[in-house]
């Protein structure tokens, strides 16, 4: 016991012997402004599941998370809305991310009490009339974004046209778009029959680019989705109740999310991540001298420099997990 107790010591000492070595060379950052503080602090209120596992989707449902994938629930999904720059909303059941970048990709699940949506006229889905309505809607809630001090979004086309399985229940969309100040919009909807509602599903990603490659993924991930035994939409009974709506009403009502603001998370990056990377970096030092190798104990000049793009996945494999790197908040998400 003594021996182990020894030993623990040692490692101690070397970790934080080149730990301090590498803080008093660092530059010194400037200090956080209180905003940024505060939106650190609200950020840091965000309650994580990391996969894998089956978690709760609100009390309707639930997913298989894979590894590499985290979820907050209704209270942790609203600071997220707040944070990333969309209105927040009593409907939002969960948000789903990358554990190592949660803000490059993400998914939100909301449920809607409306009981079963007929889906009889699925067949009928007029794209051109549909994407008209679409736009229509979006500029009126455009006003109401305005008010809440955020950027009005404008739809320019499809990128998937509304097309409905009959199967699986599940409608689905996707939508290319802009904001006020020019910069890309994309979303990809879907809608999950149940007995008593539907789950809505939303995809959004910090490069609209890369939206195409990645859904056949997202659905692979919603197979793991389902509402609880009895809710789901075959177990109906006469007397239940019947949505005033249908699959087409689904579609030319919704309305369309911006994707994630990174500027301070990017900057938050650079301040907050470094010091962890330092830690990780004497770590791995301590292992390379108890192993006799070298190690590389310097941070990239730029950690926010890093395209958050090129390490998303193609299908039909999983959007998995992006590498660990200097740039992601990481662990700071889960207290």
């Amino acid at each position: 016991m003594l021996q182990h107790r020894f030993w623990f010591t040692v490692v101690c000492l070397l970790v934080f012997s080149g730990l301090q070595e590498r803080l008093i060379a660092a530059p010194a950052d400037p200090p956080l402004t209180p905003e940024q503080r505060r939106i650190l602090e609200r950020f840091q209120q965000i309650s994580w599941q990391k996969g894998p596992g089956r978690f709760a989707v609100g009390p309707q449902a639930t997913i298989q998370i894979p590894d590499g994938f985290q979820i907050t629930n209704s209270a942790g999904a609203q600071i997220y809305m707040e944070l990333s720059g969309n209105p927040p909303s009593a409907d939002i059941q969960s948000v789903v991310t990358f554990t190592e970048e949660p803000f490059g990709f993400y998914l939100i699940f909301s449920y809607v009490d409306s009981g079963k949506v007929d889906d009889r006229d699925a067949n009928n889905l007029n794209a051109d009339e549909l994407l008209k309505q679409l736009r229509e809607n979006t500029n009126a809630g455009n006003a109401h974004r305005k008010q809440l001090g955020l950027e009005p979004l404008y739809i320019d086309r499809w990128i998937i046209p509304p097309r409905y399985n009959s199967t699986t229940k599940q409608l689905e969309w996707a939508i290319r778009g802009h904001s006020e100040t020019g910069n890309p919009v994309a979303n990809w909807d879907t809608r999950i029959l149940g007995r008593y509602g539907m789950m809505s599903v939303k995809l959004v990603m910090t490069n609209p680019d890369e939206i195409e490659s990645v859904i056949p993924g997202v659905n692979q991930l919603l197979q793991g989705f389902s509402f609880n035994a009895g809710s789901d939409y075959a177990s109906w009974q006469p007397g239940d109740k019947v949505a005033a709506l249908g699959v087409t009403a689904l579609v030319a009502g919704s309305t369309t999310a911006v994707a994630a603001k990174l500027g301070f998370f990017q900057k938050m990056g650079v301040f907050i991540f470094k010091y962890i990377y330092l830690i990780l970096a004497a770590l791995g030092a301590v292992g390379a001298r108890f192993l006799g190798k070298s190690a590389s104990t310097s941070p990239p000049s730029d950690p926010v420099a890093m395209n958050h793009d090129s390490a998303l996945p193609r299908p039909p494999t999983l959007p998995g997990p992006r590498p660990r790197t200097p740039q992601s908040p990481d662990n700071q998400s889960s207290d």
